[in-house]
């Protein structure tokens, strides 16, 4: 068992040896870079910009991946435990910063997702996966790794239920699936039985069917689920982006047409290519071997996630690491997934890649969580 008697220890304690992992940042800062050239290439190069500063994204995200950076080592300094005491204030906290978009909320793309000012803006529901992470690694760890019943699986339900409720109304579908993904893959690992997980998977897709039957999901979220079913459905209009995504993918080959030199991304063919589908220029200008390096970059990232994980003492920590795995596996496999036609459109960001200062900015927070599991894994 890995709970102990000093799991609530105050968090202004330091560990008997200080020790850090430098993986974790040193990985982030390649993909940050990684991701910082690719949108430079969308967006500084080619078509995307006539007479506006072709420096302007990368420079916003560039001042992400600092603003990210800093603040990953700036949750570092206490000690995670601390968290697990107020778990229920940061829940209700994160319940009325969800709210605020639906009283203030800008819409883009037909969600009312964010919250703006000064040309700047910051997406909740973002942030608020991490929030999910910190207080259903506390729920599940209050359980004493005894969380195996059905009573124990509606509860957290019923704890991921409420802000994905909040989420659906923006409408964000894409964004409440990475909410659910967090909750399966906790609750894996707190051993919940199988056939309970199963059962889950089945609820949800019955779920969208009814909403999708109800005339409860927006027209060209329904046109995107026909385009995954019917690739070949409207082709200039739903179906346009998936086209032209694999197009560029498919030309790039093996080894890519050269940085800066994809005809696909710099005519500027690719919708949103520079957020969404930012997979789509790293296939046509770096091929099948720059999309080979992202992929043992995420490779390393989340290995190290998981050692972390094994090497924690306390249950609070290991369901920290494992959200944000679970957190970080699904939105690659969707991103990824998407772009190349294996996956519904689902309008989630690729970790690290695609433009977005909430996204970047709330995966620094959420790796910060585990380097500081590592770092305060002597003191339980």
């Amino acid at each position: 068992m890995y709970e102990t008697n000093h799991e609530l220890r105050s968090g202004l304690g330091s560990p008997p040896k200080f020790s850090f992992d430098f993986v974790l940042p040193l990985a982030s800062l390649l993909l940050g870079l990684y991701g910082a050239l690719l949108i430079y290439s969308a967006t500084g190069v080619g078509e995307f910009w006539l007479t506006q500063d072709p420096y302007f994204y990368l420079k916003r995200q560039i001042l992400f991946l600092i603003v990210g950076l800093t603040l990953f080592f700036v949750v570092t300094i206490f000690n995670y435990a601390v968290l697990r005491g107020v778990w229920i204030w940061i829940y209700f906290l994160n319940l009325a910063g969800l709210s605020l978009v639906h009283f203030f909320g800008q819409e883009v793309h037909g969600s009312r997702s964010w919250l703006g000012w000064g040309g700047y803006g910051i997406q909740p529901s973002e942030f608020g996966k991490i929030v999910l992470i910190i207080t259903l690694a506390a729920f599940l760890s209050n359980r004493k790794g005894e969380s195996r019943s059905l009573k124990d699986v509606i509860l957290s339900l019923i704890h991921v239920g409420m802000p994905i409720v909040l989420i659906l109304r923006e409408p964000d579908i894409g964004m409440s699936l990475v909410y659910l993904a967090i909750l399966l893959g906790m609750m894996f690992v707190a051993g919940i039985r199988s056939s309970y997980l199963i059962g889950l998977g089945i609820m949800g897709s019955a779920g969208v069917v009814a909403m999708v039957s109800l005339g409860l999901v927006k027209e060209h979220i329904v046109k995107r689920l026909i385009v995954f079913l019917n690739p070949a459905f409207d082709p200039l209009g739903a179906g346009y982006a998936l086209d032209q995504s694999k197009i560029a993918i498919g030309s790039g080959e093996l080894w890519g047409k050269g940085l800066f030199l994809g005809s696909q991304t710099h005519l500027n063919f690719v919708p949103e290519q520079h957020t969404d589908f930012i997979f789509s220029v790293l296939g046509e200008e770096l091929g099948f071997m720059g999309a080979l390096l992202l992929f043992l970059l995420y490779g390393l990232l989340i290995w190290r996630c998981l050692a972390v994980a094994r090497k924690s003492r306390d249950l609070f920590g290991i369901y920290i690491c494992v959200g944000v795995v679970s957190m970080l596996v699904f939105q690659i496999f969707i991103n990824v997934g998407m772009a190349i036609g294996i996956m519904p459109i689902a309008g989630l960001p690729l970790p690290f890649l695609s433009y977005g200062g909430s996204s970047l900015i709330s995966t620094l927070l959420g790796l910060g969580l585990v380097e500081n599991v590592y770092i305060h894994r002597q003191t339980l």
